[in-house]
């Protein structure tokens, strides 16, 4: 396959990830594995809604901790499990706290089909939770996205940010999407 070929495939990637699309970063930051999850027209997490108390309870999590750690506001953070010696965590996404972020699937595509591939060990997905709702990613559930087409998210992750919400611009070009940096929240 051509170097254009490729190239063409990945970039086809950025415009269907959306501004509120899930973007992970996982491993070096020059050097990491990228994966995405679309809010688009076609496919959206919100179509992965559950039950914070069913949630909680499968992935041995209380849900009143998720609850407050939500009323205080924090956007990102590994939730703290039942257990000290959790193997798996989860990271809760609070759309609420990120300011300015508004629902915008307009002009987003649906995503290619394969697997991101290889995730940490550790990472038991992503709970997100918006206007009261709970919604759930397994770490399968994310698309590959090239390094080279991470663009803004990138930029984050060489600088350490643990998330991001990076709102759309004026130019078709870009990654816009909330990052949730992996590599951060979760070291070896």
């Amino acid at each position: 396959m051509s170097e254009n070929t490729t190239n063409d495939s990945s970039l086809r990637n950025l415009g269907r990830i959306g501004a509120r699309g899930m973007v992970v970063h996982s491993g070096r930051a020059a050097e990491g594995r990228y994966g995405y999850y679309p809010d688009n027209e076609e496919e959206t997490w919100h179509s992965k809604a559950v039950d914070l108390e069913t949630y909680a309870e499968k992935h041995k999590l209380d849900p009143t901790v998720v609850k407050t750690l939500v009323s205080y506001g924090v956007p990102v953070t590994v939730v703290p499990g039942k257990s000290r010696r959790a193997e798996k965590h989860t990271i809760l996404v609070n759309l609420d706290a990120f300011r300015g972020l508004k629902a915008d699937r307009k002009g987003a595509r649906r995503a290619d089909e394969s697997p991101m591939g290889e995730m940490p060990e550790q990472f038991d997905g992503l709970l997100i939770q918006e206007d009261e709702k709970y919604y759930a990613l397994a770490p399968t559930d994310f698309h590959p996205l090239e390094p080279e087409d991470a663009g803004e998210a990138q930029v984050l992750v060489r600088r350490g940010a643990l998330a991001a919400a990076i709102p759309n611009n004026d130019l078709p070009i870009g990654t816009n999407c909330v990052l949730v940096n992996l590599t951060q929240l979760l070291p070896q």
